[in-house]
C-alpha cells in the first residue's frame, strides 16, 4: 500500500485529496496544527478516491490506536510514505482549468479577503493570480492576536468582523483557518448568514448549470428545492456529516452542493470543500451575473431558522431544525 503523506502548516491538504484519487496511493493523510486548539494537532486521513474518511472508519483507527491490540508489522510490510512532488502545480494546474478565467479578468473584481491566518495565504495568492482574479483584490490578515475562526464572519470573542464588513466595490471573503470554508459579505459590507449564502451560491450555480443536480444536508432550508426548481434541477439531501456530502457531490450529474455552514462544492474541480476553490468560483458566477451578492438577494427568500436540542429516545436523538 502506498501512502501519500504531508506536514505542517503549508495548505497540503488539497494537494493530497487531489492527488489521492490518480491511482499512485492507496490513502492519504494530512498532518497540521488544530484550528481550534493550537495545543493539539489533526491527522486528517483520506480514502482512495480523495474524501475524508467516514465517521466509523475514523473511530476505527483510533480505537486501533489507543488501544494498540494489533500485531507489529515487519519493515517489508509497511508498504510505502511518500511525499507529493509538484502537489502545489498539480493543484493550481487543475485550478486554472476548472474556472473561466478571462471572464473574471475582464470584471476586474475589487474583494477582500481574509485569511484567518490560514495555510490559504500561501497557495491562494498564486491560484487566484493564475486564474485572473488578483485584480484588486485587498489581503487582510488580520493584525492582533491570533482568534480561530469557528463559523460566521465573527472574531474569537464573537463580535462582528468589521474590518471584513468594509463597504468593497465587489465582496468579501473570510476563509476559516482550514481553507476549506468561507463567509462572505456582500458589496455593501452586510454579512450573509450562512443560511442565506447558501441559497445566494445555490442560485448562481444552477443558473450557470441549468441542469443536474444539488446536494444540500437535510438541515438545509427547503427553500433551495424551490431556487433548484426554477431552473429544471432536483434536490438531493443527505446527512449532516462532510463525508455525506462529499460522497454525493462526487455522483455524476452533481452540479453543485452546500453543506450551509460556509462550506460549498463544485464538482467540476473536486468534490471536496475548498475555499479558495469557491471564492474564485463565486467570482466567476458573477462575472456572468454582471451584478453583485446583494442584488441575489431580492431573489430569494431570506430563511428563518431554529436549531436545537431536546431530551429524546436514542432513536430519535438528533438536532430539530424548522425552516
Amino acid at each position: 500500500m502506498s501512502t501519500c503523506t504531508t506536514t505542517g502548516s503549508r495548505p497540503s491538504r488539497w494537494c493530497v485529496s487531489c492527488r489521492a484519487p490518480m491511482g499512485r496511493s492507496g490513502a492519504g493523510v494530512h498532518i497540521r496544527k488544530s484550528p481550534f486548539n493550537a495545543s493539539f494537532l489533526d491527522m486528517k486521513f483520506f480514502d482512495d478516491s480523495g474524501l475524508d474518511l467516514s465517521m466509523g472508519q475514523e473511530k476505527n483507527i483510533e480505537n486501533l490506536f489507543f488501544r494498540e491490540d494489533f500485531v507489529r508489522a515487519d519493515i517489508e510490510e509497511t508498504g510505502a510514505i511518500t511525499f507529493p512532488v509538484g502537489g502545489f502545480d498539480f493543484y493550481v494546474d487543475g485550478f486554472v482549468k476548472s474556472v473561466d478565467a478571462r471572464a473574471i479578468k475582464e470584471r476586474n473584481y475589487n474583494i477582500v479577503l481574509d485569511y484567518s491566518y490560514g495555510s490559504a495565504a500561501v497557495i491562494f495568492p498564486r491560484s487566484s493570480d493564475s486564474s485572473g482574479g488578483d485584480g484588486g483584490a485587498e489581503r487582510h490578515p488580520r493584525p492582533g492576536p491570533h482568534h480561530p475562526v469557528t463559523g460566521g464572519v465573527r472574531q474569537g470573542d464573537g463580535a462582528p468582523r468589521d474590518d471584513l464588513a468594509l463597504p468593497v466595490r465587489d465582496f468579501g471573503a473570510m476563509l476559516d483557518t482550514g481553507g476549506e470554508k468561507i463567509f462572505l459579505v456582500d458589496e455593501k459590507g452586510d454579512i450573509l448568514s450562512d443560511a442565506t449564502a447558501l441559497q445566494v451560491i445555490c442560485l448562481l450555480a444552477c443558473r450557470q448549470a441549468g441542469k443536474g443536480l444539488v446536494g444540500v444536508p437535510v438541515t438545509a432550508s427547503r427553500n433551495v428545492e424551490k431556487i433548484a426548481a426554477r431552473f429544471g434541477m432536483d434536490v438531493v439531501r443527505t446527512r449532516t456529516l462532510a463525508r455525506s456530502l462529499m460522497e454525493t457531490a462526487a455522483r455524476e450529474g452533481v452540479a453543485f452542493a452546500g453543506d450551509g455552514a460556509g462550506g460549498f462544492v463544485f464538482p467540476r474541480f473536486q468534490p471536496a470543500f475548498d475555499g479558495m476553490f469557491a471564492i474564485v468560483k463565486i467570482m466567476e458566477l458573477l462575472a456572468a451575473e454582471g451584478g453583485g451578492l446583494s442584488g441575489l438577494l431580492r431573489e430569494i427568500r431570506r430563511p428563518s431558522c431554529s436549531i436545537g436540542r431536546s431530551p429524546a429516545p436514542g432513536r430519535t436523538r438528533g438536532p430539530s431544525c424548522g425552516c
